[in-house]
């Protein structure tokens, strides 16, 4: 996960399942996903301050 200045403020990591967790501040981010035999994909991603919990589902 990057930040709007293009730093990387969240990284984990998934083995076979392809779910993941991040705990983020509100605000406008960028979500990387790549995985092996894949090139990497980037999303944007709006955290609004009243959500607790946001699904993104990144095909590769």
């Amino acid at each position: 996960m990057i930040n709007a200045r293009g730093q990387r403020i969240a990284q984990t990591y998934t083995e076979e399942t392809g779910r993941y967790r991040l705990g983020l501040l509100p605000g406008s981010h960028t979500l990387v996903v790549s995985a092996a035999d894949h090139p990497p994909r980037a999303q944007s991603v709006l955290v609004r301050p009243s959500q607790a919990e946001l699904r993104v589902d990144i095909p590769l």
